[in-house]
């Protein structure tokens, strides 16, 4: 059995691990259901990552849709997105909680407020500093 991927095949091998261990547990202590959909989740992980690391076409086709450079533009497009509507969601949230802490009077909204705020400043800050980087680098 030859290895084509290995760093699938490490991470399919924790995972095997994990559902395995987890389903020993189980055995001895009794299961719930959130056990054993997170054991059958971890043991099919794992042999789908074994399976498609010792097999040459299937880590073929993902090395090549790895390098493709579509891929890359939708996934930073996609990413590009999610950070905007994050920012925007903030945003809302935090006039939102500033404006029911000031209605109510209540503090626990007016810190929950600042706290959007903070994650916004924190949002921006690391935003103006990649752009600075990337500027810089390319």
């Amino acid at each position: 059995m030859e290895i084509y991927n290995r760093r699938k095949f490490a991470f399919g091998v924790v995972f095997l691990f994990l559902g395995l261990s987890s389903l020993i547990l189980g055995f001895l202590k009794g299961f719930d259901v959130k056990q054993v959909i997170q054991t059958i989740l971890a043991l099919l992980i794992g042999a789908s990552e074994i399976y498609r690391s010792v097999n040459r076409e299937a880590a073929k086709h993902e090395n090549i849709e790895a390098k493709d450079e579509r891929n890359h533009l939708i996934k930073l497009t996609s990413k590009s997105r999610a950070f905007d509507l994050t920012q925007v969601i903030i945003i809302v949230l935090m006039f939102l909680f500033l404006i029911m802490g000031k209605q109510s009077g209540e503090q626990v909204f007016v810190a929950i407020g600042v706290t959007f705020a903070f994650a916004y400043s924190v949002s921006m800050l690391s935003e103006i500093f990649s752009g600075i980087y990337y500027e810089r680098h390319m």
